[in-house]
């Protein structure tokens, strides 16, 4: 079963709303894709930047730096590390909604429209 454009619209924007009903719509995360994976690049940026301090990329001290990060526990180190992880997860999720999103309901269409139309009121 194939989904007409206009079809898949529909669907992104009923569940849209029935997100909207259940946490409101300012705090609904479907409307916030884009902004939330730009979080999470951030937060990739940061940790990395951290992690990559503390590592040793040599191929002899590369496993001694892993393993020294987690020593402990509750060390900041392991915590960074899991950080580093999960948010690598949550921005892949969140560009691929994002990318979802925008194909549905045809932003990217629309814009590529008006980006036309400029150009050939300038030309």
């Amino acid at each position: 079963m194939t989904l007409r454009v206009g079809s898949s619209a529909a669907v992104w924007r009923a569940l849209e709303h029935a997100l909207d009903r259940l946490c409101g719509a300012p705090y609904n995360p479907t409307r916030h894709l884009g902004a939330l994976a730009t979080l999470m690049l951030w937060v990739l940026l940061v940790s990395g930047v951290w992690l990559y301090a503390l590592f040793d990329t040599s191929a002899e001290g590369a496993y001694r730096s892993i393993a020294r990060l987690g020593e402990n526990p509750h060390a900041i180190g392991e915590i960074m590390r899991s950080l580093h992880r999960y948010a690598t997860d949550a921005f892949v999720l969140l560009v691929f909604g994002h990318l979802v999103r925008e194909h549905a309901t045809l932003t990217h269409a629309m814009l590529m429209h008006v980006q036309h139309d400029a150009s050939r009121l300038l030309a």
